[in-house]
């Protein structure tokens, strides 16, 4: 691991990010899926759908809670249960939306030097190089904040919809 990034996890200014600036965005993406629901007619998913996401991160990170939404997008017929998931899948993965988790940590890591632009890189193999860095900052960055994110995430949806 980058020993930048080493020292940035074990920081009290990321610690308060966690606790802060990570809640808040927690709470804008659940605000943004309610509104998503409601804008479209659906109901919102029973709080059973939000259950397994906590032993899919404690048992396979980030990495397992992207194949749980991936399947159960797909496995899903009922029409909120399939929407949750999709939009959770693109949550987690969508590298051009700039709420996605992944922007999110690019957003974070970049102003620290810890992820890089690759386009100013002329040598190709450097690019390369860069590239696989900062796909590992990015992934050892979201497996820092995965479980806090998600238990931020699903107290708000369960605040959001107490009685749903």
């Amino acid at each position: 691991m980058d020993q930048k990034l080493a020292s940035h996890l074990a920081s009290a200014e990321f610690k308060l990010f966690k606790d802060e600036e990570l809640r808040r965005i927690a709470l804008e993406t659940v605000e943004r899926i309610v509104q998503q629901f409601n804008d479209e007619g659906l109901h919102p998913v029973k709080r059973s759908q939000l259950h397994s996401i906590p032993a899919s991160i404690q048992t396979q990170g980030i990495g397992g809670l992207v194949e749980l939404a991936k399947n159960q997008k797909e496995k899903n017929t009922k029409k909120e249960n399939k929407k949750f998931w999709s939009l959770l899948y693109d949550h987690l993965t969508a590298p051009n939306d700039p709420d996605s988790l992944r922007s999110i940590a690019i957003r974070i890591l970049s102003p620290m030097q810890i992820v890089k632009d690759v386009k100013a890189i002329q040598d190709k193999a450097e690019q390369g190089r860069q590239k696989t860095h900062n796909r590992e900052a990015v992934d050892v960055f979201l497996g820092a904040i995965t479980a806090t994110y998600f238990e931020h995430f699903i107290c708000h949806f369960y605040y959001c919809h107490k009685g749903g």
